[in-house]
């Protein structure tokens, strides 16, 4: 089942402020509660780019960053490579995020690597949606523990990249923006979503 995220000051937040949709919902694991994260760009521009300045994720008051590093995680039918960032949090709290990105209809783990491929499907006409997606548990135990509920979490989950591409299609050609965003969200949450509720700063 799918839930709105903590509403507690010291909840896991990333921070992509220019989205064109933004979706953060808590999943539930084998063993404990998973955060899913998706930020959207319906087009990048000035102000408003999947790595610009001021995306993080954590917004760096109550959780800040001890690690990062890359993972393989096997998913069914293939393996796919992720960023990974260790956090640490308030009362020793330790939290493990993995994360990707969605440019040029593809998945990639670098941030120049995506900036690249952009850059390419804008001049060759290319898809030009993208989008930042993370998974993120906390350590119950030893350090590899939330690792691997994540690991467990993604071999469930084994075709966002076809519910991105087939929600982003769908949803964002409605001429109304607002229900666009919200019909995305509850696709990629598998929860309803209404267009009220919808993270959204910036027009398409």
């Amino acid at each position: 089942s799918a839930r709105e995220p903590s509403g507690d000051a010291d909840a896991w937040r990333p921070v992509f402020p220019m989205a064109s949709a933004r979706v953060q919902r808590v999943l539930d694991g084998d063993d404990r509660p998973v955060d899913f994260f998706v930020a959207y760009y319906w087009t990048q521009g000035p102000g408003r780019e999947l790595l610009g300045w001021g995306n993080r994720l954590y917004e760096g008051r109550h959780w800040r960053y001890l690690a990062g590093g890359t993972e393989t995680v096997d998913v069914p039918g293939s393996r796919m490579r992720i960023a990974t960032a260790r956090l640490a949090g308030p009362g020793q709290r330790r939290r493990w995020v993995g994360y990707w990105y969605w440019v040029g209809g593809q998945f990639v783990d670098r941030p120049l690597l995506a900036k690249l491929i952009h850059a390419r499907a804008m001049l060759l006409g290319g898809e030009p949606r993208s989008a930042v997606i993370a998974v993120s548990a906390e350590e119950a135990g030893t350090p590899g523990d939330a690792q691997q509920a994540l690991e467990a979490f993604l071999a469930g989950h084994p075709d966002i990249r076809n519910t991105l591409k087939s929600a982003a299609a769908r949803y964002f050609v409605m001429p109304d923006y607002r229900t666009a965003s919200a019909s995305f969200a509850s696709r990629i949450s598998g929860r309803s979503v209404s267009a009220v509720a919808v993270r959204r700063t910036s027009s398409p």
